[in-house]
């Protein structure tokens, strides 16, 4: 089995999220701090997060049912 389409899927999801990103509290603390940056930054990142966990769903699903 060929695994450099596997490796080049993977390399689609490897991003930098900066840690003041990752382990900042919320976005209504960043607003509160006038922080538009952050919450954009937040936004993205949340929504980079779903799409990985939604894709990686569909991936398991699809090894479940090829399978059968």
């Amino acid at each position: 089995m060929d695994l450099e389409p596997i490796q080049k899927c993977i390399n689609l999801y490897n991003i930098k999220i900066p840690d003041y990103v990752k382990y900042s509290d919320n976005i209504s603390k960043a607003l509160e701090n006038n922080d538009t940056n952050l919450v954009k930054s937040i936004i993205a990142y949340k929504s980079h997060l779903k799409k990985i966990e939604k894709d990686l769903d569909d991936i398991i699903n699809h090894l479940k049912y090829k399978d059968n």
